[in-house]
């Protein structure tokens, strides 16, 4: 329709919103609460996507009107034309107005290997400048992150400013590592200690930014990897060695016969394990669902748990060296990595402690376990299990699938 105020008039208000356009965009909405609101619809030239823009609420000409927010028809009509006239020169109207300049970062540039003694100080934590607590990230984590800045790093760019470093460095830098997955940790510290100067203005641009997807093998590992039969006979009598550290060993073990994860096994408390030896119980506070979860400990898994509860201390796997708490998840994938034999991850392709849980997953669904009750045995978030006065349920199948998986494992070690 042609706009005029005794049309825009006659619009009557109903339950729900309309509108009625004119013509190129130039649009009324009518609103339940009886305003009706000038608006501009057009395709954004920068994005291509469809744009919404405001140009006032409608008011009869030589009305009393609110000035900041009232518009007759004949101002509407110029705002969508000076809109559309931008539009048409490939300008979004909504957009910020371009910067006339790019500031230059403060101060004198950082050598790469000045930034990264800031870096490390930042995430270390502990005060700052002002006196302020600064929350830093855990031990393990700094001590990786500069383990592998120092590494790889520095030695390529040691003495080069920060400002001069370009995307294609951080590429070529990639490129030039092997292993997949040390290239894809110096491409996650890398990008985390460029966007701190990133964030702090010492740089214009992080050169990380995106170069993973130049270099495919920076690219995390899907998660499917599964243990098969051959596999398991070369790791199990490097699990079952007597050498140090044989608490690590254990967790893998426990982890392999009871497909529970790998952070609530290492961390188990003794209290946990109910009196008769046989249940754990993971409370709601602990599971990574929020569930609680109880889990039928076979044979096998006993006699791995029974003599450390009776060594003083509230965990069944301590922390090694003199350290407090359980152990944790990173010695696994260290053990798992360095120290099961003189190969990495035992010769194998990698693996790490989570495909263990997995292997079982896809051991029980062989043996013809339907995948709720593999859920259930795993406390999947997804199936919503036992409430408190639901809890033993299920204990008559996780008896049964904890014994037969006991079994099988039994089988697949004495077959050739």
């Amino acid at each position: 329709m042609k706009f005029s105020d005794r049309g825009i008039k006659a619009l009557e208000v109903r339950d729900k919103e309309y509108q009625v356009r004119e013509a190129h965009g130039f649009t009324i909405r009518v609103l339940p609460s009886g305003v009706k609101r000038w608006e501009y619809i057009y395709n954004s030239p920068l994005t291509g996507k469809r744009r919404r823009m405001h140009l006032g609420n409608y008011c009869e000409a030589g009305a009393v009107h609110e000035p900041k927010t009232d518009t007759s028809l004949a101002t509407a009509h110029q705002r969508y034309t000076d809109a559309r006239g931008l539009v048409l020169k490939e300008i979004d109207p909504q957009a910020p107005p371009e910067p006339e300049s790019i500031p230059e970062p403060a101060g004198r540039p950082l050598t790469v290997k000045e930034l990264k003694k800031k870096y490390i100080a930042h995430i270390t934590g502990g005060l700052n400048e002002k006196g302020e607590i600064i929350h830093g990230l855990s031990p393990d984590s700094v001590k990786n992150q500069d383990n592998r800045l120092e590494k790889r790093l520095i030695p390529a760019w040691e003495n080069r400013l920060i400002t001069d470093i370009s995307k294609n460095d951080a590429i070529e830098l990639l490129e030039c590592i092997s292993k997949p997955g040390a290239a894809r940790n110096i491409l996650l510290a890398g990008r985390a200690m460029f966007s701190y100067a990133l964030d702090r203005e010492l740089i214009l641009f992080n050169p990380f930014a995106n170069a993973g997807k130049a270099v495919p093998k920076t690219a995390p590992n899907e998660r499917d990897r599964v243990l098969d039969d051959d596999e398991l006979r070369r790791i199990w009598p490097l699990l079952c060695s007597k050498g140090k550290p044989g608490i690590i060993r254990r967790v893998l073990l426990i982890i392999l016969l009871t497909g529970q994860r790998p952070d609530e096994v290492a961390a188990m408390p003794k209290i946990e394990i109910e009196a008769n030896g046989r249940w754990w119980m993971i409370p709601k506070e602990r599971a990574k669902n929020k569930k609680e979860h109880r889990v039928y400990l076979s044979a096998p898994v006993r006699r791995l748990i029974s003599p450390l509860l009776l060594v003083p201390g509230d965990y069944v796997f301590p922390a090694s060296r003199g350290a407090e708490g359980p152990v944790g998840v990173t010695s696994l994938d260290s053990h798992v990595q360095r120290y099961l034999s003189d190969e990495e991850y035992a010769g194998l392709p990698r693996w790490t402690p989570h495909d263990l849980r997995r292997t079982y997953a896809t051991g029980l669904a062989s043996l013809g376990a339907d995948d709720s009750v593999i859920d259930v045995l795993q406390n999947h978030k997804k199936i919503g299990v036992v409430r408190i006065y639901n809890r033993y349920k299920y204990d008559a199948d996780r008896r049964a699938w904890a014994i037969r998986w006991a079994w099988e494992i039994r089988r697949i070690l004495r077959s050739k």
